[in-house]
């Protein structure tokens, strides 16, 4: 059972001597950007903040967090086995990451723990169960992932990025608080853009619909394949449409040479740390269905063409772009309808004002909520101040 969260009283964290927070995230920037929004929304407020990163980005997350000024600590990560061999050492490699994080939380001795999801984070979120610890979850996704579900028999409570899917039972409490985005993000949302400026900086024009097209670091080859195969005849019939199109991919001369010679004003780019910048010019988005995407969307309010990546833990993109398409903030495209013909015959009618992307409605109805942050740090003081 969830319910929402308001966060109309923000708990102060001076209201308890040396109130201290770990944060157990891993994985990809879909936890560890959040645990940052939690982070320093937490020391804003006069509490202490470390980190416990572990997982294939733990380096780059853990030199993140240090520049920010926080204690950071590198753990064992342990994946779910998937053969024999793996199957037999899981007990042993599991137990030297729970006995690492134990370590380390004997040492930081915070009044509370905050396990981001994925297996990355569940032996941090064991360690601090046997410590008797308050543990505190935090899912990203419509559908519960299985470190949560482990880890909800013993947790305090489950902080909810998105509304649940149907079935999703946890055994603690469940709290819609929305996904804690960047504060620059939140920032940006609320303000008027010099698009003139924008638009020079991308060399693109102003008189022109703008697509933005991104994949992530996981789903972009597919994407990126597709807008390719597309390009003449997206110049042909939208001839008053331009792309920002971030490929995930270190070289892009040949996908930017397919774009000009098919007479395609383009912006391609590997990445785009101030993404704002490509929402704000955005009419359109086309994208994988990762929780931080949708939260952004709702929040920066752009309809979108969601193709949810196959590969992802139990289908979560799909359930997630189901319930976007549900809320009318966006198109759901499974990654096999995925074609150069039925993307074109979908963007033409988007062109032309017609057709189901017309009908979109974006809006902030989906748990994406610029105060998101703070509503996490509320549930987070709420139970230690509970003691």
């Amino acid at each position: 059972m969830s319910r929402n969260v308001q966060g109309s009283g923000r708990h102060a964290c001076s209201e308890k001597a040396d109130l201290s927070l770990a944060i157990a995230s891993g994985g990809t920037g879909g936890h560890f950007y959040p645990a940052l929004a939690v982070a320093g929304e937490f020391r804003r407020r006069g509490g202490r903040v470390v980190f416990l990163v572990a997982g294939h980005h733990a380096q780059a997350h853990l030199a993140c967090a240090q520049e920010l000024g926080f204690e950071a600590v590198s753990v064992p990560a342990v994946r779910l086995p998937r053969t024999l061999g793996q199957t037999m050492l899981f007990p042993v490699r599991l137990a030297g990451a729970v006995l690492a994080s134990w370590k380390v939380l004997r040492t930081a001795r915070p009044a509370v723990v905050l396990a981001m999801g994925s297996f990355a984070a569940a032996p941090v979120g064991l360690a601090a169960v046997l410590m008797r610890l308050r543990l505190v979850l935090h899912e990203g996704n419509t559908i519960v992932g299985k470190a949560n579900r482990l880890l909800s028999r013993w947790a305090e409570a489950l902080a909810l990025s998105l509304p649940p899917a149907p079935g999703q039972r946890t055994r603690c409490r469940q709290v819609v608080t929305g996904l804690p985005l960047r504060e620059s993000l939140v920032n940006a949302s609320a303000e008027t853009p010099e698009r003139a400026r924008l638009y020079q900086m991308y060399g693109l024009e102003s008189s022109r619909r703008t697509l933005l097209v991104f994949g992530g670091s996981q789903g972009a080859k597919r994407m990126n394949d597709v807008m390719g195969e597309a390009a003449a005849e997206l110049a042909r019939r939208l001839p008053d449409v331009q792309v920002i199109h971030l490929t995930g991919q270190a070289d892009n001369r040949e996908l930017e040479r397919v774009y000009r010679e098919a007479g395609v004003p383009v912006a391609v780019r590997t990445s785009e740390a101030r993404i704002q910048n490509c929402y704000h010019l955005a009419d359109l988005v086309i994208s994988r269905a990762g929780a931080a995407t949708i939260s952004e969307l709702v929040l920066f309010r752009k309809p979108a063409i969601l193709v949810p990546l196959p590969s992802a833990a139990d289908d979560h993109q799909s359930a997630n772009a189901r319930m976007a398409q549900e809320a009318g903030l966006a198109l759901h495209l499974p990654q096999e309808d995925l074609r150069p013909t039925r993307l074109l015959d979908l963007l033409e009618d988007w062109s032309r004002n017609r057709g189901p992307l017309h009908d979109l409605r974006p809006n902030g109805q989906l748990g994406s909520r610029p105060d998101a942050a703070a509503a996490v740090v509320d549930l987070l003081v709420e139970n230690v101040l509970a003691e």
